[in-house]
């Protein structure tokens, strides 16, 4: 009975207990998956001086990355990987490379597109060579910068030819063999007088959009850091942004809305005589949506003076991510928010504490995953998460 009586005794006082670790689980999963929670099963692939500069996620989930790192365990990788959805690595895809790619693109057969100094390569899904993509004068110093596939299967291509000027440098098109595309018996080729950082096909408009820091002069019109050309190269006269200070309008990021207008980023601090500090939302014809006003607006001019910012991306309920880094005398900071639709900080969200590095990639997926991108070695006050991380959007 005295055995009994105890079992009795303890099967109440567990009876009593359950309840209190459901709650707190409960509690525990809402605290987890809060606006700008660390999905911690994430896991982090990425030994130490992690740096990722690209990302790419393929319609099954899994994650191209590219950047500077090695990957920790039994699979060990170089600069350019392949995540399965947890964050693990993919065993399947081995590039057999140990430089990084400057850009890369997929296509939608599977295949990926890789450039950088003197290469310009098709992968197959696995990263080995496809041998049927063939491009010439790709050697260095020439080097590839950008890339984007569109839907026919051109490839749109920034090709820098670095001291080598009779390479032909500008923004080029091929076909999916490699060669070169003609528009009207020439080869498709817009010089640029500087860099092309970003290249947006848009597939709604039939146009191309392009980001950089460059000049472009056409019919007394100096196109600046901005263009968007129609699909034979030619520039399409009804986009101009009117920078105010033409020294700093470099654009390292161009996102279209949806709706005729263009998320930007870069390092300028304003636009037709209106404060914007590296943060704007363009209308479709390149002016200045005045009713966007971001919070980087507020900063302290310590802080927005020597702000990056390298990416941006919109979420469908149209809040806007953030992210860069705060460079000092010292040391950098991680810069990472996330704004309101018209621009001001979204105080819902938990943007962690900022820790040293820079956010330099942004990539929202899946409808509520943010992976961030960077240089770094922990993110929202939690250790080991090396140049990556994942976080809840809601």
């Amino acid at each position: 009975m005295k055995n009994l009586s105890c079992l009795k005794s303890t099967f109440f006082a567990a009876g009593k207990i359950i309840p209190v670790i459901f709650f707190a689980l409960l509690f525990s999963f809402q605290i987890s998956a809060y606006p700008g929670r660390l999905d911690l099963s994430f896991r982090n692939a990425l030994l130490d001086r992690a740096d990722v500069r690209l990302v790419k996620v393929q319609p099954d989930g899994k994650i191209l990355i590219a950047g500077t790192f090695t990957t920790r365990g039994a699979i060990v990788r170089q600069n350019f990987v392949r995540l399965n959805a947890d964050g693990s690595v993919d065993a399947t895809f081995n590039a057999a490379d140990s430089f990084p790619p400057a850009a890369f693109d997929l296509q939608s057969d599977g295949k990926i597109l890789v450039g950088r100094i003197g290469y310009f390569k098709r992968l197959n899904a696995d990263g080995s060579v496809d041998p049927t993509f063939n491009v010439t004068g790709i050697i260095a110093p020439v080097a590839i910068y950008a890339i984007e596939v569109q839907p026919d299967g051109k490839i749109l291509a920034y090709k820098n030819c670095g001291q080598n000027f009779g390479c032909g440098e500008g923004l080029t098109r091929f076909n999916a063999d490699g060669s070169v595309d003609s528009v009207n018996g020439a080869p498709f080729l817009v010089r640029l007088l500087g860099n092309i950082f970003k290249i947006r096909y848009l597939p709604d408009e039939n146009k191309i959009l392009v980001g950089g820091s460059f000049i472009y002069t056409f019919n007394g019109t100096d196109y600046r850091s901005m263009i968007r050309l129609n699909s034979d190269g030619s520039v399409d006269p009804t986009f101009v942004v009117n920078w105010a200070n033409i020294n700093v309008s470099v654009v390292t990021e161009a996102k279209p809305l949806g709706n005729g207008k263009i998320l930007i980023c870069g390092q300028f601090k304003s636009i037709e005589l209106m404060t914007r500090y590296h943060v704007a939302v363009l209308n479709s014809n390149g002016s200045l949506d005045r009713s966007f006003v971001p919070a980087t607006n507020g900063l302290p001019p310590s802080v927005r003076d020597n702000l990056w910012v390298f990416g941006v991306e919109a979420q469908s309920d149209g809040k806007i991510i953030v992210g860069g880094t705060i460079v000092n005398q010292f040391d950098t900071q991680t810069y990472f928010a996330r704004l309101d639709p018209n621009g001001s900080l979204d105080r819902t969200f938990n943007q962690g504490k900022a820790t040293f590095g820079a956010v330099l990639v942004l990539k929202i997926y899946a409808g509520n995953r943010l992976l961030v991108g960077g240089r770094f070695f922990r993110f929202n006050d939690t250790r080991r998460r090396h140049g990556l991380a994942r976080i809840n959007l809601f």
